[in-house]
């Protein structure tokens, strides 16, 4: 295994020490790690899949030069009883849209001596990831969580639901709280809770779930990803979604968008013995449907 890891490492430094085109083919070697290492632990892109898109696809903004895109909403609609002889009301309809702006995240930019690299005996490509990714996906989720917040402090007790005082987390509350989307017709997409609440749910028994369900608890933990048969996703980010809080999204096409302009890139940049190198996005997220948010507190941390 270290065999292993100090050739990478030693290949990896050579393709940068040996000329631009090998600097620009370890860059995206490294770019591609790191993204896929994104997908799979931000929690923000399993809520909502993001999407690439090209600067012809922005649109312009009348007072500044941030990029930004124009997103449709469906129109309002319904529909009137009329006899046979009647007609229906006439209805001129209007396109309501949401504008998203782009803004960039970006990691510590980091320093090291190409000889002291070479003395690693772990991959040093995974050094990158777990320090870049580790700060990048933090901002991208906590951003989201934050307007998220400002939508259910907006909405008040339709969507922001307190079951500390009425029994906490129990199936009832639980299954009450995901009904809230149902009760604005919304249809559920997938709950996000930390890890550590999710073991609190662990805790019920075979009386409050099923026999086939608390054996599966029992046996496995936490490898089912569905609960009651939704979508569920559990976070060690409790600093973001604090022990105790569930959320409950909507599905994505009543939720909203999330754009990259650019995804998750490393820039390195060598200069005698020194490497230097740091990780950036630009992105945007937007919610258009705000009836697609719902917290629960069923607990204090």
């Amino acid at each position: 295994m270290t065999v292993d890891s100090r050739f990478i490492n030693e290949k990896f430094i050579d393709q940068i020490e040996a000329g631009e085109g090998l600097k620009k083919e370890a860059e995206v070697n490294v770019t591609s790690f790191i993204r896929d290492k994104l997908r799979e632990e931000s929690f923000t892109r399993q809520i909502i899949t993001p999407q690439l898109i090209s600067a012809d696809q922005l649109d312009r903004d009348a007072f500044t030069d941030k990029p930004k895109k124009v997103i449709d909403k469906e129109p309002n609609s319904k529909a009137t009883f009329v006899s046979f002889r009647g007609t229906p009301k006439n209805n001129y309809f209007t396109g309501p849209r949401y504008e998203i702006y782009f803004a960039k995240i970006t990691s510590d930019k980091f320093e090291k001596s190409i000889h002291e690299l070479k003395t690693y005996d772990n991959d040093i490509r995974q050094i990158l990831s777990d320090n870049s990714i580790k700060d990048i996906q933090e901002q991208e989720d906590a951003n989201f969580i934050q307007a998220c917040e400002r939508i259910v402090t907006n909405a008040g007790p339709s969507q922001l639901l307190d079951f500390r005082n009425a029994g906490g987390l129990i199936k009832e509350n639980f299954l009450e709280s995901r009904k809230a989307l149902r009760v604005l017709r919304i249809p559920h997409g997938v709950s996000l809770m930390s890890q550590a609440t999710a073991e609190d749910i662990l805790k019920w028994n075979a009386n409050e779930i099923g026999d086939g369900a608390a054996t599966v608890q029992y046996e496995k933990g936490l490898v089912q990803r569905t609960l009651f048969g939704g979508k569920v996703i559990y976070t060690i980010k409790n600093d973001i979604i604090p022990d105790g809080t569930i959320w409950h999204f909507g599905t994505e096409q009543f939720l909203g968008k999330f754009f990259f302009l650019q995804d998750a890139t490393v820039y390195i940049k060598h200069e005698r013995d020194m490497i230097s190198f740091d990780v950036y996005e630009v992105l945007g997220m937007g919610i258009g449907n705000t009836k697609s948010v719902i917290k629960s507190i069923f607990f204090d941390p």
